[in-house]
């Protein structure tokens, strides 16, 4: 169904969701005050749903964010720039001087930094140069957190926008402030640029941090156009981008635009490239319409689905926990007693049992490493035959200038292409790995009790854990050694000897043939960077299985404390607490019906 009519038949209230999200708010907030929740599921769990309590109502009721990530010097703070026609964010700034900059609203404008022991300290525009920067930060009694700017902008009357750091080593401090801006996003704006567009390290980024956050849509902004040169080399740039995004996902829509050239219109400046001005002032114009429509026009249904998606996450993993101790209760005392002692003589046996799962585990992923390499393989044949017509149809020139980045390019997304093949195989073995150890703990600790104790176990467990990260992730930490390592390492000395071979005879320099000579050496080096993948991806997921044994361990103790100091507990009726746990259970499943029919009535944003 086509977007437009999709979005004119939405007729959800806003008020009338976060209405009903607050009542189901305030029902599981009584909740927390019974007794016998507090008891069932003890302190701390009770704690954390006030928590997730607190974090949906934030969600509902703070400023639309809209967060705006990408790589170093993609030109995000210039975008931004141009969105509100000043210059509101510094802007060619160094690793010493990058801040998070967070934009909203304030009838008086006022800059102040907050720093990291939570005091703020009062600036001025002409402090945010680079220069003053640097020599302000020497001063400062403590690092920086954000930049907080306050501008009379009309752009920020219904938005936050959020202007993060370039991800990557240089600006590794500021990685968990950015991962947690974009787990509390409204909408995201993710820059890249036409001169290097949606590389691979890009690529990996969005697969594994952004995808998950399930954003009906990715704003992507591929920036400095006006470097391209013609209209014609724009539509390539965007085809090869659209392709590179259409393979993570249906929900990236791609803008091709200049931010300099819109700032330096909207400011009255002389334009970068004039020749292209007015087809880049109607793209920027596409950009800002979308995200006017898309985003800020149905800012309210964002968040409110986005508040029905966390709500029904808080029930569920309530749910969990309450099915673990109802059923832990239903086992006899002396079961219960029997199963709080032997936890310590269990643990060797059920360890025995855990390095069985990652035994397999490994013989999987060793099959899936050989299945990998077999592509790769196939894959530097097909590139060969390419690189061989390239040498008799394309303009020697172009080769010198590009051919290194180009077959660089190509192979990294090959291995990505292999490793994104494997995630799904690699999450849905570990998911069925922590039911199996559910089952053993269970069966250890309770015989051959309810097989829904070792359900709920792994309901709770499982909760928030991502099983579609783990080949992602293991990725990107791969990619730091790409630059200096294995086949591209290899590759850049061929290709460099021999322009400096040119450059000694003052020949034309012919960079393939010396590649075709030691092609086999770089398919070597290309299946050894691949073995090192998967190493890491092996490592992460063991890890994780160690992680999840530690959270199943924890969990049904948990449940068998609680479950036994209710049972010795004279002043409460076991059978009060079932019929008081089953209402509960009860409550909770028609608020989870009511949220997953909101999903339902808005298909596109669910």
């Amino acid at each position: 169904m086509d977007d437009n009519v999709m979005q004119h038949q939405i007729r959800l209230d806003y008020e009338g969701v976060c209405g009903d999200i607050e009542r189901i708010l305030d029902d599981v907030a009584h909740l927390c005050t019974e007794q016998y929740l507090v008891k069932s599921l003890g302190e701390p769990a009770v704690s954390k749903v006030k928590d997730n309590i607190e974090a949906v109502r934030k969600r509902l009721y703070g400023s639309f964010q809209i967060v705006v990530v990408g790589d170093f010097k993609r030109g995000k703070s210039t975008l931004i720039n141009a969105l509100l026609g000043e210059a509101a964010v510094p802007t060619a700034v160094t690793p010493e001087t990058v801040t998070i900059n967070k934009l909203s609203f304030a009838e008086v404008p006022r800059i102040e930094a907050v720093l990291s022991n939570k005091k703020r300290v009062t600036l001025t525009q002409s402090e945010l140069e680079r220069d003053a920067l640097l020599a302000l930060f020497k001063g400062l009694p403590a690092p920086v957190d954000t930049v907080d700017i306050r501008l009379n902008n009309h752009f920020l009357r219904n938005v936050t926008i959020i202007d993060t750091p370039g991800l990557g080593d240089l600006t590794e401090g500021f990685d968990q402030q950015v991962a947690e801006y974009l787990v509390n996003a409204d909408a995201i704006v993710y820059v890249t640029s036409a001169r290097a567009p949606l590389s691979f390290t890009e690529q990996v980024f969005l697969s594994a941090s952004v995808m998950p956050q399930s954003f009906c849509r990715i704003f992507m902004a591929v920036n400095m156009t006006d470097t391209l040169e013609s209209e014609e080399n724009i539509e390539k740039v965007r085809e090869l981008t659209e392709s590179r995004a259409g393979a993570i996902s249906d929900h990236i829509y791609v803008y091709m635009l200049s931010a300099l050239d819109e700032f330096c219109r909207k400011k009255e400046f002389a334009r970068p490239e004039p020749l292209l001005a007015n087809s880049l002032e109607n793209q920027f114009l596409a950009f800002e319409t979308a995200l006017d429509s898309d985003a800020v026009l149905q800012k309210d249904i964002i968040k409110s689905m986005r508040g029905v998606a966390l709500t029904r996450l808080m029930l569920e993993a309530l749910a969990g926990r309450i099915r673990l101790v109802q059923d832990s209760l239903r086992t006899d005392m002396e079961t219960l007693s029997r199963s709080q002692d032997v936890f310590q003589a269990q643990d060797n046996v059920l360890r025995a049992n855990i390095e069985k799962h990652k035994a397999s585990l490994l013989s999987s992923m060793y099959d899936w490493e050989i299945e990998a390499k077999g592509w790769m393989c196939d894959f530097m044949d097909r590139l060969k035959a390419e690189i061989q017509q390239l040498k008799d149809d394309a303009d020697m020139g172009d080769i010198q200038r590009y051919f290194q980045f180009y077959m660089m390019d190509l192979i990294k997304n090959a291995m990505f292409a292999c490793t994104c093949k494997h995630q799904k195989d690699i999450g849905d073995m570990l998911q069925n790995s922590v039911r199996s150890i559910s089952g053993e703990i269970s069966q250890a600790l309770f015989g051959d009790v309810q097989a829904r104790i070792a359900d709920c176990m792994a309901d709770v467990s499982w909760t928030h854990v991502d099983t579609a990260l783990f080949a992602g992730e293991a990725v990107l930490n791969m990619t730091g050694l790409s630059a200096v390592v294995g086949p591209f390492f290899l590759l850049r000395q061929i290709i460099g000897g021999a322009i400096r071979q040119k450059t000694v005879s003052n020949k034309q320099a012919d960079v393939i043939a010396p590649v075709l000579q030691e092609y086999d050496a770089i398919t070597q080096g290309v299946l050894h960077q691949v073995e090192k993948i998967y190493a890491q991806i092996k490592k992460d997921a063991l890890s994780k299985l160690d992680e999840l044994y530690q959270a199943e361990i924890q969990i049904s103790s948990e449940a068998i404390q609680n479950a036994r100091q209710l049972a010795c507990d004279k002043n409460v009726k076991i059978q009060d607490v079932q019929a008081f746990l089953e209402h509960t259970l009860h409550m909770i499943a028609n608020c989870t019906e009511r949220m997953r029919e909101y999903a339902m009535d808005v298909p596109f944003l669910s």
